[in-house]
């Protein structure tokens, strides 16, 4: 792929190994010490003793880390006379193109070329854990427009630096957007995506292509590339005969891999067609996110007409990290990159709703359209579970929830419709009973974003059709939790695992509007 997946993005950093040597044997307000004190080989040997600890603590919280990428140290010094050479500053920076941050450890007071490399290069500087530079220095690159972190300690360090990958990668995502007759918010998909997503690249940097529903329909098709009837006599992308065995052949593996496949393999292959023709196109356009206008798409029975919905391509995306959100849902798909990328996992997303119960506390007073069973599941819940009961559904879950490179969850294959087409990923979430995890959602303006905390129950729709396969799970209030969710929308995506200290610290580097619940 022409873009690099998201999981695949590092965080390049350049520690920085900065020393103060004085050329001139004297004592006061800026030096202390006496006799081999105040010699240059002191100096230098207690800059070398500085560099083995920074190697040091390197190794221990950052090296062999897969979200960064650390390059050699650059060692550096300045005199008493606080001179910087253009010499100097060529070799802390003879790496900048690649460099995303530097990362200093200074011995004495070397505050200047910390100053110096901001101005030169615009990138973040973070100091490692010390005493009095551990403000001043902030303070010192903050007000004059730039970025300079001092977390408190190298835990801290380690995981402020993985916030700034996750702002990386939001940066080096391209999506790739199906599109009929708008690109901003969907007319009926998800109205509450974005107002406006050049504001959104604004904020995030993520760029977006975008691309004719019926174009890409088109290149559905297993027929001889240039006679597409929206661009004829044009090379297009359409599955070739060879590309076509390949498709039956994913097919028989996925069925061979699932507990139980309800559906012919002739309608898995129609399925299988719409999956190939994305990857395609994410290729030509080097895109590493996707997103389509289901029921829009729905609403032209082309979908009908081919016997396939886009679901079960969004969970083999997912699982691949490249992050696929459904009914052209952009700020989920901006959320969703967001969590995988600290997750390192798939990313789930769906309907998200607060289920409010009947005066007898058992019965849910609103019950999803396509129904599931929900109201089946809560009466084997307790009370104090159901006064917290949250539940998530949809039909696109991928099997790399647990990570990307961990064992694949149990699936079953399911159609989506009532005529046995559309494949599906169904898994019931009882399995992760007990599991924490974290959910969020960008507003439709893109200046706040909603993170949440919650525990697993079990699965719901994991034996049904239609967008009803998912997980009910417990927040700390559930009433909270609906009414700051009515100004951010309704997909929330999730991953496994606690996150949402990160998931905090990147909407405030951002400049968003944290809310939490």
């Amino acid at each position: 792929m022409g873009v690099k997946t998201t999981k695949d993005i590092k965080l390049v950093i350049q520690p920085v190994h900065s020393v103060m040597v004085h050329e001139y044997v004297f004592e006061g307000p800026c030096r202390f010490g006496s006799g081999d004190e105040l010699t240059v080989e002191f100096d230098r040997m207690n800059g070398a003793e500085g560099l083995k600890v920074f190697k040091k603590k390197i190794a221990e919280y950052l090296e062999g880390d897969e979200d960064f990428e650390i390059l050699p140290p650059v060692e550096c010094e300045i005199n008493e006379s606080f001179e910087i050479s253009d010499q100097l500053m060529a070799d802390i920076t003879v790496n900048d193109a690649k460099v995303d941050c530097y990362l200093f450890f200074s011995v004495q007071r070397t505050y200047p070329i910390m100053l110096k490399t901001a101005v030169m290069t615009g990138k973040p500087i973070v100091l490692q854990p010390k005493c009095c530079g551990s403000t001043m220095v902030p303070a010192m690159i903050r007000k004059r427009g730039y970025e300079c972190i001092s977390p408190l300690t190298w835990e801290d360090l380690s995981n402020m630096l993985k916030v700034y990958r996750v702002r990386k990668v939001l940066k080096k995502s391209r999506a790739l957007l199906l599109t009929r007759a708008y690109t901003n918010a969907a007319l009926v998909s998800a109205p509450d995506g974005f107002i406006n997503l050049d504001d959104a690249t604004k904020i995030f940097g993520t760029e977006f292509c975008y691309l004719d529903v019926h174009e890409f329909l088109d290149q559905t098709q297993p027929i001889p590339c240039t006679e597409n009837h929206t661009k004829p006599g044009i090379r297009g992308l359409n599955p070739t005969p060879e590309e076509m065995d390949e498709i039956s052949n994913q097919a028989d593996a996925l069925i061979a891999g699932a507990t139980e496949c309800t559906m012919s393999k002739e309608d898995l292959v129609h399925t299988l067609r719409f999956y190939k023709t994305t990857q395609k196109m994410l290729e030509h356009y080097e895109c590493n996110a996707f997103s389509a206008p289901c029921p829009e798409m729905c609403a032209t029975r082309r979908l009908n007409a081919n016997k396939f919905t886009p679901c079960l391509t969004h969970s083999l995306l997912n699982a691949q990290g490249v992050c696929s959100a459904c009914e052209y849902d952009v700020p989920g798909l901006i959320t969703q990159i967001i969590l995988s990328s600290f997750a390192h996992a798939g990313c789930y997303m769906g309907n998200t709703s607060v289920v409010p119960f009947e005066k007898d506390g058992i019965t849910p007073v609103i019950v999803a359209n396509p129904a599931n069973d929900i109201a089946e599941k809560v009466k084997e819940m307790d009370q104090e579970t159901r006064d917290h009961l949250v539940y998530m559904f949809h039909s696109s879950i991928n099997l790399q929830m647990h990570g990307y490179d961990a064992p694949q969850m149990e699936y079953a294959i399911h159609p989506y419709t009532g005529s046995r087409w559309g494949g599906t990923f169904r898994h019931d979430f009882k399995q992760e009973a007990g599991q924490v995890i974290t959910m969020a959602r960008i507003a439709p303006d893109g200046k706040s974003i909603l993170v949440a905390k919650g525990t697993v129950v079990c699965g719901v729709g994991e034996k049904l059709e239609g967008c009803t396969q998912g997980l009910a799970f417990t927040v700390k209030d559930n009433r909270d939790f609906y009414k700051k969710q009515q100004d951010f929308g309704n997909h929330c995506p999730v991953v496994f695992g606690d996150y949402f200290d990160q998931v905090v610290a990147l909407g405030e580097l951002l400049g968003l509007d944290v809310v939490t619940a």
